[in-house]
């Protein structure tokens, strides 16, 4: 069992490797600029290991996002100003609207507008990690995909909120909940995406760049 290469071992490496991984992926999220690049980055190693292609994960992590960087960034750069347009209009209307049966419809627009913008931007992210297109095409796809599969966009949505939702429940717990972020939930959360974005990838797209 205690072999250096037995499968327990194997199974403290993957662990350890996750945890250095998510770090490595917060500190290269400090530039907001770069968190376009960095989830791409971190989707592309961890499509990978959902596949089982081990490899040296941050070696591989810092390839994916030197080669990304720039078409993730554009993609990135082009959400952040939407998701900063739809909080603009929010609280705009928020400001201008004293009827609150209005605002709550507002609300709920918005709150739909950001989720649909959202899904789009991690699809295109995930896209950009193992395919090669124009940023427009990608874009596109990324759209394509995220109707078509739109129960599994739910659950991809649910498990990257899944912190804030974690949040709103358990308030007492923000401590235990941000020490798990900081320590592996955005690995451990892009390999539980990476399965759902493997199924449906193999089943629409015929071949991977």
């Amino acid at each position: 069992m205690f072999r250096y290469d037995s499968k327990f071992w194997s199974v403290v490496g993957v662990i350890g490797d996750i945890i250095m991984i998510n770090i490595l992926y917060l500190l290269s999220c400090i530039p907001v600029i770069t968190i376009g690049a960095a989830t791409s980055a971190l989707y592309s190693v961890m499509r990978k290991q959902a596949k089982k292609e081990t490899g040296y994960m941050v070696r591989d992590y810092l390839k994916a996002m030197k080669e990304n960087f720039k078409k993730s960034t554009v993609i990135w750069l082009i959400f952040l100003v939407l998701f900063g347009l739809i909080y603009g209009d929010l609280i705009i209307v928020k400001g201008t609207m004293n009827d609150s049966k209005a605002q709550s419809m507002a609300l709920g627009f918005f709150l739909v507008s950001f989720l649909l913008a959202l899904a789009i931007c991690i699809y295109a992210l995930v896209l950009q990690s193992g395919y090669e297109n124009t940023v427009k095409n990608t874009l596109k796809n990324a759209t394509i995909l995220m109707l078509a599969q739109l129960p599994w966009t739910a659950v991809i949505l649910l498990v990257t909120l899944s912190p804030a939702l974690a949040l709103l429940v358990f308030p007492k717990g923000t401590g235990v909940i941000l020490v798990g972020m900081f320590a592996c939930w955005f690995s451990v959360a892009a390999l539980i995406n990476s399965y759902i974005f493997n199924r449906i990838f193999e089943k629409m797209i015929p071949k991977e760049a």
